[in-house]
């Protein structure tokens, strides 16, 4: 699970982005749909966010266009969404072999949208959270609660007797150390 940005611009055709931190950047606008991988993508801490861009178009001869957003920090408890509002700018450049050569050209697109903490929100499984949940009556918490107890469970297989087996070795080896 991740944290992800949802952003686009206003109107039909423009540019829109979806961008998982730490891994896949997709861009669309009009017809054109580029996904880019982690290895592709490059981010810069910056005092306005972190500024992530992707290579639109490069070619060796005759220049190209880079893309990047910057991202705004935004503090998200897991499963929490807020909404956003940011600034995309677009870099076209002209290669070596360009004629007639002409100068780097900026534009920049206002881009609206959410941020989404997808990781799961985890309830520490300790007696006065289990109590706490019980005293609430709210069934749907309950079941909730019940299934991740049961997950736990399962992972651990039987932790109980494990405990168990642990204290009677721990009484076992005090009573031959006495």
């Amino acid at each position: 699970m991740a944290i992800i940005y949802n952003l686009s611009t206003s109107g039909i055709g423009g540019v829109q982005i979806q961008y998982t931190a730490g891994g896949s950047f997709v861009y669309t606008e009009g017809t054109l749909s580029k996904t880019f991988t982690s290895a592709e993508v490059t981010t810069d801490n910056t005092g306005l966010g972190t500024l992530v861009s992707v290579p639109l178009r490069t070619t060796i001869d005759t220049g190209g266009s880079r893309f990047g957003v910057f991202l705004p920090t935004v503090e998200l408890t897991p499963g929490q969404s807020a909404s956003v509002s940011t600034i995309g700018v677009t870099e076209s450049f002209s290669g070596p072999d360009s004629f007639p050569r002409r100068p780097t050209v900026w534009s920049c697109t206002a881009l609206q949208g959410t941020v989404t903490d997808t990781r799961p929100h985890i309830v520490p499984l300790y007696a006065a959270t289990i109590h706490d949940a019980i005293a609430t009556g709210d069934l749907a918490q309950l079941r909730a609660l019940s299934a991740q107890a049961d997950s736990l469970m399962a992972q651990q297989g039987d932790l109980g007797g494990a405990v168990t087996a642990l204290k009677a070795e721990i009484t076992k080896l005090q009573s031959k150390s006495s």
